[in-house]
């Protein structure tokens, strides 16, 4: 992965001269989600190609999904959607402090890799409860996040547990619509 800078030239009216100005390096551009500031896609599956090749004794992956995004892009607007993507970004990431491996890795969806036993990663997904339920935000009073966790422990390859983590995170996510009284099967 590069490192390098990427220098544009561009023409300052102020002093009418040529000026460089140093923008986001190359490797955060390619790694980094723009809008939360989080690893992406293509870091996360780096990652797990890593992973794949070089897993330590004791690993964790959450899968986690924010909840009701679609009804506050719809209701209120993209700007109400946009705000509960950051909030969650922000919620994950308080809430794994000191885990640099919380990926964006998609719309609504989000995944940590961790390592230490499922134990730990429990005690960070209460800390993200706790988090959850003190956020408020500017256009949405508050949110969601369905959360799923697998480990090495009981898993013999990297797509048996993100497999597992998903299907773990669907089940909270199904649960949490069902005591909203939301029937997600028919649309």
């Amino acid at each position: 992965m590069s490192t390098e800078t990427c220098e544009p030239w561009y023409v300052d009216a102020t002093k009418g001269g040529l000026q460089k100005r140093c923008i986001l390096t190359v490797f955060y551009q390619k790694e980094s989600c723009s809008m939360t500031g989080l690893k992406n896609k293509r870091a996360y599956d780096e990652k797990l190609s890593w992973l794949a090749k070089n897993a330590p004794a004791e690993f964790c992956i959450v899968s986690a999904d924010l909840n009701g995004l679609k009804k506050a892009n719809d209701a209120i607007g993209h700007r109400a959607g946009d705000e509960l993507i950051t909030g969650a970004a922000e919620c994950l990431s308080a809430a794994f402090e000191g885990i640099d491996t919380i990926y964006r890795t998609g719309g609504d969806e989000f995944c940590v890799i961790m390592t230490g036993p499922i134990a730990k990663a429990q005690l960070c997904i209460a800390r993200l409860e706790d988090l959850m339920s003190q956020w408020k935000g500017r256009y949405n009073s508050s949110i969601s996040i369905s959360t799923g966790v697998a480990s090495n422990e009981n898993h013999d390859s990297i797509e048996s547990i993100v497999a597992a983590a998903d299907q773990n995170m669907y089940e909270y996510k199904r649960n949490y619509y069902i005591s909203q009284g939301i029937d997600r099967r028919r649309r």
